[in-house]
């Protein structure tokens, strides 16, 4: 009789144990979703849109233009700190912009974004230069702002450091 006790208790702390188990987890599970950062709630949704249209006709400029880029990033694989170098193709040497901003941003955690302005590298050549910070390995999206005239354009890339 002693023997299926034990069997019993056995069983029942088993049972107990993975339901522990479960509570244990939710509740890391909790913690982590209340403590990381989510940028998907703005308190200001119609002025958000507003903004997104400007990006819509920049983006749209940009493809008038015909305007390409390509990026080159150095690789120093002891520092966060890098130099990137932008070079605009398919405008017209005439049409070089005066203002080029370089936004970068991490798609998991906005908390690594980061703005920067560019100068000219060379002289006749649409490339831009600038130091940045890049933490982390990983995908990054790059968004240059250039203003031609009185008139921005905006390209997008995907750069995997």
């Amino acid at each position: 009789m002693e023997d299926q006790s034990f069997i019993r208790n056995r069983w029942l702390f088993a049972v107990v144990a993975a339901l522990a188990v479960v509570v244990v987890v939710n509740m890391y599970f909790l913690y982590v979703a209340l403590d990381s950062q989510t940028d998907l709630v703005t308190s200001q949704p119609y002025e958000d849109g507003l903004k997104y249209e400007n990006v819509i006709s920049e983006e749209r400029y940009a493809s008038e233009l015909g305007v390409k880029l390509q990026v080159k990033v150095s690789s120093v694989p002891s520092s966060s700190t890098r130099t990137i170098e932008l070079q605009l193709s398919g405008m017209k040497a005439e049409l070089a912009p005066q203002e080029v901003e370089l936004v970068l941003t991490r798609p998991s955690d906005s908390r690594l974004d980061e703005a920067h302005k560019l100068s000219q590298h060379s002289e006749g050549r649409l490339s831009y230069q600038g130091e940045v910070r890049l933490p982390l390995k990983g995908l990054w999206f790059l968004t240059a702002r250039a203003k031609v005239g009185s008139q921005w354009f905006r390209v997008k890339k995907k750069l995997f450091v």
